[in-house]
């Protein structure tokens, strides 16, 4: 397992990561249907200022600031 693990950079949801995923939670749950667990991976994206890429774009793409590939990668 460390061996699998050992490219992949591990980010820890801080407290201010959840309370900004939460709070996007609350106001895109009723129009876009996203859980907690989305707006968490978001929220670390825009925290990081990394891109991101998932297959439910839907949970993401309406994000503002959000810099969300798309899927699948083409070229790739």
């Amino acid at each position: 397992m460390d061996e699998l693990l050992s490219d992949v950079h591990i980010e820890f949801v801080t407290k201010s990561i959840s309370q900004k995923a939460f709070e996007l939670m609350k106001k895109f749950r009723s129009s876009h249907g996203v859980e907690i667990n989305d707006m968490l991976i978001a929220t670390t994206s825009l925290n990081l200022e990394a891109k991101m890429i998932s297959k439910n774009q839907k949970h993401y793409k309406f994000l503002p600031g959000i810099d969300l590939l798309e899927y699948p990668l083409s070229g790739v």
